[in-house]
């Protein structure tokens, strides 16, 4: 059982905390979600498991659901308003300079949070995973 977790762990944990911080857009607790979801691999015993990532990838995702649906009672929100509209200001100007490129990066990833926060913790997980695995 050793190995087969140890192995799993190796070639899979980069890959399931990627998932996770896609999901929360927090590394801390996407680190979090993902030692649970091992946690869990130890006790349900990885040999009984016919395809650890699959199984790990299921659990890191309602994990992470949970935490959603759970932040969205305690009426967490992780995007100000104002902030956007800075961020937006003014859309047309042309990408002259590489720092205003990563500016631009920035804006589309703040874009893409506020998408994320504004959909159901169902759609999120079915938009990352449909985002992670390319269907």
């Amino acid at each position: 059982m050793t190995e087969v977790f140890d192995k799993a762990w190796r070639e899979n944990r980069a890959y399931l905390v990627d998932l996770a911080f896609r999901m929360l857009r927090d590394i801390g607790e996407a680190e979090d979600v993902v030692q649970v979801a091992y946690s869990q691999l130890l006790q349900t015993g990885a040999d009984a498991i016919e395809d650890p990532r699959a199984w790990l990838t299921v659990v890191t995702s309602r994990l992470c659901l949970n935490r959603i649906q759970s932040a969205q009672r305690r009426r967490e929100r992780s995007a100000d308003p104002d902030v956007l509209a800075q961020a937006f200001a003014d859309p047309r100007t042309a990408i002259a300079d590489p720092a205003d490129r990563i500016t631009l990066d920035d804006r589309v990833r703040l874009a893409l949070l506020v998408m994320l926060e504004r959909l159901s913790p169902a759609e999120r997980v079915a938009f990352v995973m449909h985002d992670v695995f390319g269907t």
